[in-house]
């Protein structure tokens, strides 16, 4: 099947996105090429500043696609939650649908971390204005279950979720640690299982609610 020229448009540019979030994860901004996201995409330079008007533009591209992705599993989370009748079951719900997004595709918290380490190059409230959402989302939805009584009014559901997600972040931000202490890192399923148990427990501790 020949590809139409709009088609083949679609396809190059599609394919630098996807470098471009691997490379971004990899080596933050400043450490990422336009060769390096080129050659991972395999197509010529010149194509990059035809499609994307070069490296900052497809940066805000991929974070703003990166803010999308982490709303959308808080939004999961919340929904999976509220199917649950029992206020700890809904919640450990939420917990899992999160916990299992983000140990299975870590660039975008690893996108996050570099841009705080690395701000220079673009506008850093970019990055922040992208992510606050999804941990807003979360957030809201804890709150709402505190107000009802459901988690203990001495818990400060927003400094937990941020604990929290210190948590999940490790195991993907620090691999080469996690494998020299475990050896295995997110990637194995076993201890990615292993992972998952752990870090829904202690997010139901950090809400003081009890995990069984």
């Amino acid at each position: 099947m020949i590809q139409s020229d709009d088609q083949s448009a679609e396809s190059t540019r599609q394919r630098l996105f996807d470098a471009a979030l691997s490379c971004f994860a990899r080596r933050g901004y400043r450490g990422t090429t336009t060769r390096a996201i080129c050659d991972a995409a395999d197509v010529n330079l010149a194509l990059l500043s035809y499609h994307w008007g070069g490296k900052g533009p497809l940066f805000e591209a991929v974070v703003r696609e990166l803010h999308e992705r982490l709303l959308a599993i808080a939004q999961r989370g919340a929904l999976c939650g509220a199917d649950y009748p029992d206020p700890v079951d809904a919640i450990r719900g939420f917990l899992e649908v999160v916990t299992a997004d983000l140990l299975a595709d870590p660039r975008p918290l690893r996108v996050m971390a570099w841009a705080q380490l690395a701000p220079e190059g673009f506008d850093p409230d970019l990055a922040h204005g992208s992510y606050a959402p999804a941990v807003q989302a979360g957030a809201t939805w804890l709150t709402a279950l505190q107000r009802q009584g459901l988690i203990p009014a001495d818990v400060d559901v927003e400094l937990a979720l941020i604990t929290y997600y210190g948590l999940v972040a490790e195991p993907v931000l620090e691999p080469g640690v996690h494998r020299h202490l475990f050896q295995a890192d997110h990637t194995d399923p076993a201890h990615a299982a292993r992972l998952q148990r752990h870090l829904v427990a202690s997010g139901l501790r950090l809400l003081g609610l009890e995990s069984s």
